[in-house]
Protein backbone atom coordinates (compact mmCIF):
# COMPACT_ATOMS: atom_id res chain seq x y z
CA UNK A 1 0.00 0.00 0.00
CA UNK A 2 1.36 3.42 -0.98
CA UNK A 3 1.97 5.86 1.90
CA UNK A 4 -0.68 8.51 2.53
CA UNK A 5 0.02 11.82 0.78
CA UNK A 6 1.56 14.43 3.13
CA UNK A 7 2.75 11.68 5.49
CA UNK A 8 6.41 11.55 6.50
CA UNK A 9 6.72 8.20 4.72
CA UNK A 10 5.46 9.73 1.47
CA UNK A 11 7.79 12.71 1.82
CA UNK A 12 10.71 10.33 2.31
CA UNK A 13 9.53 8.21 -0.60
CA UNK A 14 9.75 11.26 -2.88
CA UNK A 15 13.04 12.39 -1.34
CA UNK A 16 14.73 9.08 -2.14
CA UNK A 17 14.30 9.90 -5.81
CA UNK A 18 16.73 12.81 -5.44
CA UNK A 19 19.70 10.47 -5.05
CA UNK A 20 21.43 8.10 -2.68
CA UNK A 21 22.72 10.85 -0.40
CA UNK A 22 19.21 12.23 0.11
CA UNK A 23 17.88 8.73 0.68
CA UNK A 24 20.55 7.94 3.25
CA UNK A 25 19.99 11.32 4.91
CA UNK A 26 16.41 10.36 5.76
CA UNK A 27 14.25 13.05 7.37
CA UNK A 28 14.86 15.12 10.46
CA UNK A 29 13.19 13.69 13.58
CA UNK A 30 10.84 16.60 14.35
CA UNK A 31 10.17 17.39 10.67
CA UNK A 32 8.65 13.90 10.31
CA UNK A 33 5.82 15.12 12.53
CA UNK A 34 5.85 18.86 11.81
CA UNK A 35 5.51 18.47 8.03
CA UNK A 36 2.34 16.33 8.08
CA UNK A 37 0.84 18.47 10.86
CA UNK A 38 1.16 21.61 8.71
CA UNK A 39 0.45 20.11 5.27
CA UNK A 40 -2.79 18.53 6.45
CA UNK A 41 -4.02 21.93 7.70
CA UNK A 42 -3.08 24.13 4.73
CA UNK A 43 -5.80 22.94 2.31
CA UNK A 44 -3.27 22.74 -0.50
CA UNK A 45 -5.83 21.32 -2.92
CA UNK A 46 -7.32 24.81 -3.28
CA UNK A 47 -3.98 26.67 -3.52
CA UNK A 48 -2.04 27.77 -6.61
CA UNK A 49 1.03 29.67 -5.34
CA UNK A 50 3.05 28.86 -2.21
CA UNK A 51 6.05 30.42 -0.48
CA UNK A 52 8.28 28.45 1.87
CA UNK A 53 10.23 30.69 4.25
CA UNK A 54 13.28 28.85 5.55
CA UNK A 55 13.74 26.16 2.90
CA UNK A 56 17.54 25.87 3.25
CA UNK A 57 18.64 22.22 2.71
CA UNK A 58 15.26 20.77 3.67
CA UNK A 59 12.93 18.89 1.38
CA UNK A 60 9.48 20.39 1.87
CA UNK A 61 9.34 22.68 -1.18
CA UNK A 62 10.27 19.98 -3.74
CA UNK A 63 7.72 17.64 -2.15
CA UNK A 64 4.92 20.20 -2.41
CA UNK A 65 5.84 20.99 -6.02
CA UNK A 66 5.81 17.31 -6.99
CA UNK A 67 2.76 16.14 -5.05
CA UNK A 68 0.53 19.23 -5.11
CA UNK A 69 1.11 20.64 -8.59
CA UNK A 70 1.37 24.33 -7.72
CA UNK A 71 3.84 27.17 -8.18
CA UNK A 72 6.36 26.96 -5.34
CA UNK A 73 8.92 29.51 -4.17
CA UNK A 74 11.63 28.22 -1.81
CA UNK A 75 13.64 30.91 -0.02
CA UNK A 76 16.25 31.11 2.73
CA UNK A 77 19.07 33.37 3.83
CA UNK A 78 21.31 30.28 3.74
CA UNK A 79 23.10 30.05 0.35
CA UNK A 80 22.56 26.27 0.55
CA UNK A 81 18.97 26.90 -0.55
CA UNK A 82 20.32 26.82 -4.12
CA UNK A 83 20.63 23.04 -3.74
CA UNK A 84 16.86 22.92 -4.15
CA UNK A 85 17.41 23.40 -7.90
CA UNK A 86 19.58 20.29 -8.03
CA UNK A 87 17.05 18.19 -6.12
CA UNK A 88 14.03 19.11 -8.22
CA UNK A 89 16.08 18.25 -11.31
CA UNK A 90 17.19 14.93 -9.80
CA UNK A 91 13.54 14.08 -9.21
CA UNK A 92 12.89 14.46 -12.93
CA UNK A 93 11.07 17.78 -12.63
CA UNK A 94 13.75 20.13 -13.94
CA UNK A 95 11.23 21.54 -16.40
CA UNK A 96 9.50 23.23 -13.44
CA UNK A 97 12.55 25.49 -13.09
CA UNK A 98 12.28 26.61 -16.72
CA UNK A 99 8.51 27.13 -16.58
CA UNK A 100 8.64 29.18 -13.37
CA UNK A 101 6.66 26.61 -11.40
CA UNK A 102 9.59 26.00 -9.02
CA UNK A 103 11.64 28.98 -7.87
CA UNK A 104 14.60 29.27 -5.52
CA UNK A 105 16.04 32.47 -4.05
CA UNK A 106 18.34 33.63 -1.28
CA UNK A 107 16.14 36.04 0.66
CA UNK A 108 16.02 37.80 4.01
CA UNK A 109 12.68 36.89 5.61
CA UNK A 110 12.44 40.32 7.23
CA UNK A 111 12.57 42.18 3.88
CA UNK A 112 10.97 39.96 1.24
CA UNK A 113 11.16 41.24 -2.33
CA UNK A 114 7.73 39.95 -3.33
CA UNK A 115 4.82 42.32 -3.96
CA UNK A 116 1.89 42.54 -1.55
CA UNK A 117 -0.58 39.64 -1.67
CA UNK A 118 1.64 37.45 -3.89
CA UNK A 119 0.82 34.03 -2.39
CA UNK A 120 -2.26 32.14 -1.26
CA UNK A 121 -0.16 29.88 1.02
CA UNK A 122 2.95 30.52 3.12
CA UNK A 123 4.69 27.81 5.10
CA UNK A 124 7.57 28.15 7.54
CA UNK A 125 8.75 25.18 9.59
CA UNK A 126 10.94 25.86 12.66
CA UNK A 127 12.43 28.98 11.10
CA UNK A 128 11.14 32.30 12.40
CA UNK A 129 12.27 31.53 15.96
CA UNK A 130 15.83 31.90 14.65
CA UNK A 131 15.25 35.43 13.36
CA UNK A 132 16.13 38.17 15.82
CA UNK A 133 13.68 40.62 14.23
CA UNK A 134 10.89 38.04 14.36
CA UNK A 135 8.16 40.69 14.31
CA UNK A 136 9.46 41.91 10.93
CA UNK A 137 9.42 38.37 9.53
CA UNK A 138 5.86 37.85 10.77
CA UNK A 139 4.81 41.18 9.24
CA UNK A 140 6.31 40.19 5.89
CA UNK A 141 4.49 36.85 5.90
CA UNK A 142 1.23 38.69 6.46
CA UNK A 143 2.04 41.23 3.77
CA UNK A 144 2.72 38.75 0.96
CA UNK A 145 -0.30 36.57 1.79
CA UNK A 146 -3.49 37.11 -0.23
CA UNK A 147 -6.83 37.76 1.50
CA UNK A 148 -8.30 34.40 2.47
CA UNK A 149 -4.85 32.79 2.24
CA UNK A 150 -3.34 30.54 4.89
CA UNK A 151 0.04 30.61 6.62
CA UNK A 152 1.32 27.54 8.48
CA UNK A 153 4.11 27.98 11.02
CA UNK A 154 5.80 25.81 13.62
CA UNK A 155 7.89 27.17 16.48
CA UNK A 156 9.33 25.82 19.75
CA UNK A 157 6.85 26.37 22.61
CA UNK A 158 7.22 26.30 26.37
CA UNK A 159 5.48 27.36 29.56
CA UNK A 160 7.92 30.29 29.77
CA UNK A 161 9.40 32.49 27.04
CA UNK A 162 13.16 32.63 26.66
CA UNK A 163 15.78 33.72 24.17
CA UNK A 164 18.70 31.42 23.39
CA UNK A 165 21.88 32.64 21.72
CA UNK A 166 23.26 30.22 19.13
CA UNK A 167 27.05 30.25 19.35
CA UNK A 168 28.12 27.35 17.11
CA UNK A 169 29.16 27.51 13.45
CA UNK A 170 26.45 28.56 11.04
CA UNK A 171 26.13 27.59 7.37
CA UNK A 172 29.39 25.68 7.76
CA UNK A 173 31.36 28.88 8.47
CA UNK A 174 32.81 30.40 11.63
CA UNK A 175 31.15 33.66 12.66
CA UNK A 176 32.60 36.15 15.13
CA UNK A 177 30.96 38.95 17.06
CA UNK A 178 27.21 39.08 17.48
CA UNK A 179 25.62 35.67 16.71
CA UNK A 180 23.78 35.62 13.39
CA UNK A 181 21.05 33.33 14.70
CA UNK A 182 19.00 33.34 17.85
CA UNK A 183 16.36 30.97 19.03
CA UNK A 184 13.19 32.16 20.67
CA UNK A 185 11.22 29.62 22.66
CA UNK A 186 7.72 31.08 22.74
CA UNK A 187 4.96 30.97 25.30
CA UNK A 188 1.36 32.10 24.72
CA UNK A 189 2.02 35.78 25.41
CA UNK A 190 5.18 36.08 23.31
CA UNK A 191 3.69 34.09 20.43
CA UNK A 192 0.78 36.51 20.28
CA UNK A 193 2.94 39.62 20.73
CA UNK A 194 5.82 38.70 18.42
CA UNK A 195 4.21 36.57 15.70
CA UNK A 196 0.43 36.70 15.53
CA UNK A 197 -0.21 40.41 16.09
CA UNK A 198 2.61 41.72 13.83
CA UNK A 199 1.43 39.44 11.00
CA UNK A 200 -2.01 41.06 10.95
CA UNK A 201 -3.47 37.60 10.48
CA UNK A 202 -6.16 35.73 12.40
CA UNK A 203 -5.61 32.44 14.18
CA UNK A 204 -7.41 29.57 12.50
CA UNK A 205 -5.90 26.87 14.68
CA UNK A 206 -3.21 26.49 17.33
CA UNK A 207 -2.24 22.96 18.32
CA UNK A 208 0.75 21.42 20.03
CA UNK A 209 3.21 18.57 19.58
CA UNK A 210 5.19 17.07 22.42
CA UNK A 211 6.83 14.01 23.86
CA UNK A 212 4.59 12.78 26.68
CA UNK A 213 6.83 9.79 27.45
CA UNK A 214 10.47 9.48 26.40
CA UNK A 215 11.99 12.88 25.46
CA UNK A 216 13.75 11.38 22.46
CA UNK A 217 14.57 14.81 21.03
CA UNK A 218 17.05 15.34 23.87
CA UNK A 219 19.00 12.36 22.55
CA UNK A 220 18.49 13.07 18.84
CA UNK A 221 19.86 16.62 19.17
CA UNK A 222 22.50 15.83 21.78
CA UNK A 223 26.00 16.96 20.69
CA UNK A 224 27.36 13.48 21.46
CA UNK A 225 24.58 10.89 21.10
CA UNK A 226 23.03 12.85 18.25
CA UNK A 227 26.03 12.13 16.03
CA UNK A 228 25.40 8.39 16.31
CA UNK A 229 21.63 8.76 15.88
CA UNK A 230 22.13 10.85 12.74
CA UNK A 231 23.04 7.58 11.01
CA UNK A 232 19.50 6.37 11.72
CA UNK A 233 17.63 9.31 10.18
CA UNK A 234 16.11 7.03 7.53
CA UNK A 235 14.00 5.30 10.22
CA UNK A 236 12.34 8.46 11.57
CA UNK A 237 9.50 8.49 8.97
CA UNK A 238 8.31 5.22 10.54
CA UNK A 239 9.24 5.89 14.18
CA UNK A 240 9.09 9.60 15.08
CA UNK A 241 5.30 9.81 15.44
CA UNK A 242 5.39 7.24 18.24
CA UNK A 243 7.39 9.67 20.40
CA UNK A 244 6.45 13.16 19.14
CA UNK A 245 2.65 13.35 19.27
CA UNK A 246 -0.26 15.81 19.43
CA UNK A 247 -0.70 16.99 23.02
CA UNK A 248 -2.97 19.45 24.79
CA UNK A 249 -1.52 22.73 26.01
CA UNK A 250 -1.56 21.56 29.62
CA UNK A 251 1.04 18.93 28.69
CA UNK A 252 3.53 21.50 27.36
CA UNK A 253 6.74 21.43 29.42
CA UNK A 254 9.17 24.13 30.52
CA UNK A 255 11.78 22.65 28.16
CA UNK A 256 12.17 23.32 24.45
CA UNK A 257 10.91 20.00 23.03
CA UNK A 258 7.27 21.05 22.64
CA UNK A 259 6.19 22.58 19.31
CA UNK A 260 3.36 24.98 18.48
CA UNK A 261 1.61 24.31 15.16
CA UNK A 262 0.04 27.61 14.14
CA UNK A 263 -2.25 28.19 11.14
CA UNK A 264 -3.17 31.79 10.35
CA UNK A 265 -5.64 33.19 7.83
CA UNK A 266 -5.67 36.62 6.21
CA UNK A 267 -9.00 38.41 6.59
CA UNK A 268 -10.84 39.10 3.35
CA UNK A 269 -11.95 42.56 4.48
Amino acid sequence: MAPRINSSRDIYRVKRGAGIRKAFGGLDYTRCVEYPAILDRLELGTATRLLEVGASKLFLAPYIAVRHNMEVHAIDQDPAVELQRKWITSLGYGDLLHSGQFNVAQEDATTLRYPDESFDRVVSISTIEHIKAVEDAAREIGRVLRPGGLAGLTVPFSTAFREVYVQHDLYGRRFTGTPLFYEYVFDRISLKRSVIEPSGLTVRSLTFLGEPALKLSRLVYSPVIGRALSLCRWIWPWVAQWFLKPINEQAVTDGDESIAVLVLVKPTQ
